[in-house]
C-alpha cells in the first residue's frame, strides 16, 4: 500500500510538472508572438504607406549643360498631394516646398560639396478669389495661378537654372549633381507639426537624384 502511494505520488508530481512546463511553453509562445506582432506591424504599416505615397514627389527628367563658362540645370519635378495635404491646402494652410541642389566633387577617400543651393517656395490657396499663389521665400517674388496644376507645373519646371561657374570645378576630377524636392513639415503651423511628423501622407520627399556633370 505504501509502495503504491509512493509511486502514485511521484506520478502525480510528474504530471503536475508536465502541466507547468506546458503552461510556461504556451506563455512563452504567446509572448513571442506578441513581440513579433508589435515589432513587425508598425514596419509593415510604414512600408505600406511609403509604397502608397513615396512616388508623389519625384524627378522625371534631369540634365545639365555647359553654356559659355557656366553649367546650368534642367529638370522636371512631379508633385502631387495626398488627401490630408490637399485638404489642408484648400483650407488655407500654406505649404513650403524645398528644392535642393548640390555639386559634389568625387575623391578617392571622401566627397566634397563644392556648391549647395536651397530654394524655398510657399504654396498657398486663397479661397475668396480661388487663386493659387507661389512665393519665392528668398526673392519675395509672388506668382499667381488660376489652377493648382498650373502652379505646380511652373514650380516643377526647372529650365537653365544657373548651377556653377566652370572655374570653380577642379580639373581632372569627376563631379556629380544631386537634386531633390521635398515638403518642409517643420514650417507648417505648430498645431499641424505633430500630426505631420507621424503621418507618411505629410512626409513627401523625392529622395536624392544624382547624375554626372557633363
Amino acid at each position: 500500500m505504501s509502495l503504491f502511494s509512493t509511486k502514485f505520488s511521484k506520478n502525480f508530481k510528474s504530471c503536475q510538472l508536465c502541466r507547468k512546463l506546458r503552461l510556461i511553453f504556451i506563455y512563452l509562445f504567446i509572448l513571442t508572438c506578441l513581440i513579433l506582432v508589435l515589432y513587425f506591424l508598425p514596419k509593415w504599416f510604414q512600408n505600406s504607406q511609403e509604397g502608397e505615397f513615396k512616388e508623389l514627389f519625384s524627378i522625371e527628367k534631369e540634365s545639365s549643360e555647359l553654356i559659355k563658362e557656366s553649367y546650368y540645370v534642367n529638370a522636371k519635378l512631379n508633385m502631387e498631394f495626398p488627401d490630408a495635404v490637399q485638404d489642408a491646402l484648400t483650407n488655407g494652410v500654406p505649404l513650403i516646398i524645398v528644392i535642393e541642389l548640390k555639386v559634389i566633387e568625387k575623391n578617392q577617400w571622401w566627397d566634397d560639396i563644392i556648391k549647395e543651393s536651397i530654394q524655398q517656395f510657399e504654396l498657398r490657396y486663397h479661397a475668396l478669389t480661388n487663386i493659387y499663389e507661389i512665393k519665392n521665400i528668398s526673392s519675395k517674388h509672388i506668382y499667381t495661378f488660376n489652377t493648382q496644376q498650373a502652379a505646380l507645373e511652373l514650380l516643377g519646371n526647372i529650365y537653365q537654372a544657373h548651377l556653377i561657374h566652370n572655374k570653380k570645378l577642379t580639373a581632372n576630377k569627376h563631379h556629380e549633381i544631386k537634386l531633390r524636392v521635398y515638403m518642409d513639415i517643420w514650417q507648417l503651423p505648430e498645431v499641424l507639426r505633430p500630426i505631420a511628423s507621424l503621418s507618411k501622407q505629410w512626409q513627401l520627399d523625392s529622395g536624392w537624384y544624382q547624375w554626372q556633370l557633363n
